[in-house]
């Protein structure tokens, strides 16, 4: 037994076991396995990143939009103009960009920010008070 392996203990190998063939360690195929789970795994929580940042950075250019139509509406805003209905456009646009950045930023993509202790109160935060028109917010 001149050319036969031996273990660590310096008695022989046992056979490989089924599906693997000899010069193939079970262990180097079991961690290439769990490496390519890692990297998918990776890859997908990657994707997820940037999906969730892209939505959360939509939902911010809607809060602006809103704000700035707000800020618009209060400029020209007076006695008679209101009487005559003349801000409820630019409110009826801003409500419907607050509108827009709630649906955003209550989408199924980001239930797992709501989960993370300092994002999902970030989030929380900014979905109560600029995602909702104000004649919908809680006092306090």
């Amino acid at each position: 037994m001149r050319g036969a392996r031996k273990n660590a203990q310096g008695g022989p190998t046992q056979p490989p076991p089924h599906g693997a063939s000899a010069g193939t360690p079970v262990r180097r195929r079991s961690r290439k396995r769990r490496r390519t789970v890692i990297g998918v795994v990776f890859g997908l929580i990657v994707l997820w990143a940037a999906a969730s940042a892209v939505d959360s950075l939509l939902a911010a250019r809607h809060v602006r939009q809103g704000a700035a139509q707000i800020d618009a509406a209060r400029a020209t805003l007076s006695a008679d103009g209101l009487l005559s209905g003349a801000p409820s456009s630019p409110l009826r646009a801003a409500e419907a960009s607050f509108a827009s950045a709630h649906s955003l930023l209550s989408s199924p993509l980001l239930w797992p920010v709501d989960v993370l202790p300092s994002w999902g109160a970030s989030s929380a935060r900014s979905r109560t008070s600029r995602g909702q028109p104000a004649r919908w917010r809680e006092p306090g």
